[in-house]
């Protein structure tokens, strides 16, 4: 049984009746949550860290559909189907692409933003929107850490060319900030332990009266991925439900699309021929060359990424009692003991330790007990 969603969202289909529905609170009221459920999310939160083509449904007969794909039911498990084929015989340029989005600028309209990281992805947009003349606004987060003084060094060299940027202090969104906000979702996604910040930009972007806010979600695997080489084509298959979370459930509310830039098909093809005969490139290396022209040199010439961890440490101290809270809740809900309160603090005792299995369990679990709590809510 084959599946498509030719849309730009998430969607979800309905085994039973056979067609995609629109998920809503009391779809959900009377639905199975058991620890069948709950390991089945588990496994998928590792699934799609390293397979994003594989799925188990976690709510009974509903399967979510990510975006521009097609897949394939077989059981319980769902797998993509179909995977981009592009010819690499065309030989396609910087100049290319330029071309491409010299007319791609002229069918937007409506208020347009980029997400101000201080890293390469976004800094390629910011320069190219530049390069066209794209009248474009700038927000994204800043943090006061030492492990991002170069991010924000470049944000703020970016941010000179510019008249309309905003900072929103990282230290006032940190992640699992704001959880028991969090708005209903269809299935447990591990993007909504991150729901603050993004709501914090939505707001923004309401206030603004942005339209679109473009990120730079998917570069990782379009810029640092070998591609799989077949009878002189590449093939792409990188589809990750959590792309769109936030797009569907924090920025569509607040009329605004958060939109992922290599989403359009054009786009990605051309980047990908490009890179065709590029080996995998942790560091970018490639990209820093050929963009060089559209990013500060701070970016083309040096590699840097700064690490999260330490503003996952801090959100998880400040927010202790409301993670709590949300548990407490879930359990009395479900009974499930893997989120009890007291297990689940023991497992936050061993991701402060730095137990790199422990925070992807935890993630994992905390995530289940946030949808849950969501629509009991």
């Amino acid at each position: 049984m084959l599946i498509k969603n030719s849309s730009y969202h998430t969607k979800y289909y309905d085994l039973r009746k056979k067609v995609y529905i629109n998920p809503k609170e009391e779809t959900w009221a009377n639905i199975k949550i058991d620890n069948t459920a709950l390991n089945t999310h588990i496994t998928n939160s590792r699934a799609m860290s390293q397979r994003p083509d594989t799925y188990m449904n976690v709510v009974d007969n509903i399967l979510p559909i990510p975006a521009r794909s097609t897949w394939k039911r077989e059981g319980d498990l769902l797998t993509e189907f179909h995977q981009e084929s592009i010819d690499t015989s065309i030989n396609l340029g910087i100049e290319d692409l330029i071309r491409y989005l010299n007319k791609l600028k002229n069918i937007i309209s409506g208020g347009i933003a980029v997400e101000l990281s201080g890293g390469l992805d976004t800094a390629i947009i910011i320069g190219i929107a530049r390069h066209l003349g794209v009248k474009i606004k700038l927000v994204g987060g800043i943090s006061n850490k030492y492990e991002f003084r170069t991010e924000r060094f470049v944000q703020k060299l970016i941010a000179k060319d510019f008249d309309d940027v905003t900072f929103i202090p990282e230290s006032s969104a940190l992640p699992f900030s704001n959880l028991t906000n969090t708005p209903f979702h269809a299935i447990p996604n591990k993007s909504s332990l991150f729901y603050y910040l993004n709501s914090v930009t939505a707001n923004w972007a309401q206030e603004n009266e942005i339209k679109y806010i473009l990120n730079g979600i998917g570069f990782d695997t379009l810029l640092i991925d070998k591609a799989q080489k077949k009878s002189n084509s590449i093939m792409f298959d990188k589809i990750n439900l959590d792309d769109s979370w936030a797009n569907d459930y924090v920025f569509k509310p607040k009329l605004t699309s958060y939109i992922n830039i290599i989403a359009n098909d054009s786009i990605r093809k051309i980047i990908l021929t490009m890179r065709a005969l590029e080996p995998k490139d942790p560091q970018k290396k490639w990209a820093r060359k050929i963009f060089a022209d559209y990013i500060p040199n701070e970016l083309s010439k040096y590699r840097y990424k700064g690490s999260f961890a330490a503003n996952y440490a801090e959100g998880l101290s400040n927010n202790k009692d409301e993670i709590m809270q949300i548990c407490e809740k879930a359990f009395n809900y479900s009974k499930l003991s893997k989120i009890k309160p007291k297990n689940m603090m023991n497992l936050i005792k061993s991701v402060e330790e730095f137990d790199q299995e422990s925070e992807f369990e935890f993630m994992a679990r905390l995530s289940f007990a946030n949808w849950m709590h969501a629509f009991i809510k």
